[in-house]
């Protein structure tokens, strides 16, 4: 049976057989029987030096050079704490590890290029084995495993070299990694091993004490050294690592900078055309308003010029002064009616029931002047009560309802605005300011009581334009038929001109006289006819004509001439409504022109119950 230390750190300490299998010549120890069946260790051959060149992972292998001599001793189980410090007990699966059970070698790696090993004692009995161990040979050189690990460090490095920079500190780690491990497994093998070996000698103990030292301190430098080498190949990695990380961090903060230049860059370029397309849209902005200011210039000359055929400036100054009216009156007045809630209540009371009044008018005096006395005691209420403001607003409402009337009831019978027409100049005749409401109230609602045209704008649409001239929306949101529109216009022009014609009523003189109805007749026919002025002038002159024939006499009949030979020939007429209203106002002069009356309209005479 053959007993030896085995592998130890980086090399191998070997005692086994005095030959070996490749014939090559090695410094081992034989162990042979003696009396006593105690083994005998006999030093055959002086050991070699093996010298390996240094690589990254060891710098020598070695052999012993002193001769050892042939000693008797014996293997016993003993506490591993009567050894080295390192020893632990070694596994029974090293066999199974070993490259080859014909031998093994046993190399002793040290700080310095060689260990030197005391000589044995004499004689040195085995008297116990170690659990698990077999008989064990050395079976190739040592040299040839050193090579070995040599040619694993040059693939390792040469592997190294085809890496790329971002792969080489894994992979030097992966290559340490390899090469360590069975030299950190061996170590702890070989610690195992010494844990269970014990030596008997008959020696003296002073003696036989240093071999076990010696090995200690063999393989206690051997560990120190390894040790070394492990820290610092750490030290490196790290140092490495470090050196890669802050060129890594370098090379970031450059893409970093480079990106925050590209940044900037755009932003700047960014700002450049932001700026330019401000400048753009300014001059732009400019420009268009430039010619909006012009266009508007222009279409304000359009209107001047065409107003003068649209409407008198005498016209258009009177109806500017009642249109002003009620823009102050719905700004100031209504404001501080609205903002009273006891005023508001008693306004919307009262004219629910001026509103009824107005409603049940018939064509008896004796209505008119009961509506006009109840009319009237409102209005006086409310100054009394509630102040000369509130009755300004209870005329406004007055006049309001007169003339809502007027679209409702006139519009579809003439005769109609007799009555309604003598209740308003009884009321005027108490209240004067009710002239002036009136003719806001009309000159709102009633283009034609001006009377005035408007153009129409390049800016508006048809709707709107029909919208601006006093059409009406239907529930629908349709605008009325033109044939209703006309109708309504004619209902309220009727209540201006049956207002104008009246005389005076119970001895007093009428607010608006006859002298109202000839102006408006003289700028009607000083206008170019539209298709809606013949329908306007035959309402007129059928309700006033009578009181303008009688008032202005030649001045009227060549006002009637005028009609006939100029002013109808002129008219323009596309649509059925227009087309009837222009033969109305033809049969209408013809008759006066041949018989010297007109044919007005009944009811002008109101009965006196």
């Amino acid at each position: 049976m053959k007993y030896g230390l085995e592998k130890r750190g980086v090399g191998y300490l070997d005692y086994s057989s005095a030959s070996d299998s490749d014939g090559e010549n090695r410094a081992l120890d034989s162990v042979q029987q003696v009396p006593g069946n105690a083994p005998v260790l006999q030093r055959e051959k002086p050991r070699k030096i093996i010298s390996l060149p240094r690589r990254r992972t060891t710098e020598s292998v070695y052999r012993s050079s002193e001769q050892i001599p042939s000693t008797q001793f014996s293997f016993v189980s003993s506490p591993a704490s009567t050894l080295s410090p390192f020893s632990r007990t070694r596994p029974a699966s090293y066999r199974a590890n070993s490259r080859s059970n014909a031998g093994r070698r046993s190399l002793v790696r040290a700080e310095s290029d060689t260990v030197h090993l005391p000589p044995l004692p004499a004689s040195v009995a085995f008297t116990a084995k170690p659990e698990g161990m077999g008989s064990q040979t050395v079976s190739s050189s040592a040299y040839a495993k050193g090579e070995h690990y040599r040619e694993l460090a040059e693939k390792a490095r040469m592997k190294l070299r085809r890496l790329s920079a971002d792969g080489i500190a894994s992979a030097r780690a992966a290559a340490c990694s390899s090469f360590a491990q069975p030299i950190q497994r061996e170590l702890e093998e070989t610690r195992e091993f010494l844990s269970k070996l014990s030596v008997v000698s008959n020696q003296p103990a002073a003696l036989l004490s240093s071999v076990p030292e010696a090995i200690d301190s063999a393989v206690s430098n051997t560990l120190a050294h390894v040790d070394h080498m492990r820290k610092e190949f750490a030290r490196k990695r790290k140092e490495e690592e470090s050196a890669g990380k802050k060129a890594e961090e370098e090379r970031k903060e450059e893409e970093q900078r480079k990106i925050e230049e590209a940044k900037e860059k755009a932003r700047k370029e960014k700002q450049q055309l932001e700026e330019k397309a401000a400048e753009a849209k300014k001059r732009a902005s400019e420009e268009k308003a430039a010619n909006a200011k012009a266009k508007e210039a222009a279409e304000l000359a359009k209107a001047a010029q065409s107003r003068a055929k649209q409407v008198s400036p005498e016209a258009l100054e009177w109806a500017t002064k009642y249109r002003n009216m009620y823009r102050q009156m719905m700004d100031g007045l209504a404001t501080r009616i609205r903002s009273n809630v006891a005023v508001k209540n008693y306004c919307f009371k009262q004219r629910g029931v001026i509103t009824r009044s107005v409603g049940q008018l018939k064509d008896s005096m004796e209505f008119v002047s009961r509506i006009a006395r109840t009319i009237d005691n409102i209005l006086v209420e409310s100054a009394q009560q509630h102040g000369a403001e509130t009755q300004e607003w209870m005329l406004n409402l007055v006049a309001k309802a007169v003339v809502k009337q007027a679209e409702k009831e006139v519009s579809v019978a003439h005769h109609a605005a007799y009555p309604l027409a003598a209740t308003t100049i009884l009321l005027m005749q108490r209240h004067p300011r009710l002239a002036d409401m009136l003719l806001v109230r009309l000159v709102k609602k009633c283009p034609y009581v001006v009377p005035q045209f408007f153009p129409k704008k390049d800016s508006q649409t048809a709707e709107e334009y029909l919208i601006s001239i006093g059409y009406k929306e239907k529930d629908d949101d349709e605008l009325e038929p033109e044939g209703i529109y006309m109708e309504r216009m004619a209902g309220m022009l009727a209540l201006f001109a049956a207002v104008t014609q009246s005389p005076a009523i119970n001895g007093k003189p009428n607010p608006m006289p006859v002298s109202y109805a000839w102006t408006w007749l003289a700028r009607m026919l000083n206008l170019p006819p539209r298709s809606i002025s013949p329908l306007l002038v035959n309402t007129f002159l059928s309700i006033a004509g009578t009181s303008l024939q009688a008032a202005y006499g030649k001045q009227f009949n060549k006002a009637m001439d005028l009609l006939a030979n100029d002013w109808i020939s002129a008219i323009v007429v596309s649509d059925s409504v227009a087309i009837a209203s222009k033969s109305n106002l033809t049969s209408f002069v013809d008759t006066f022109r041949k018989t010297g009356k007109l044919n007005e309209c009944e009811g002008r005479v109101i009965k006196l119950a």
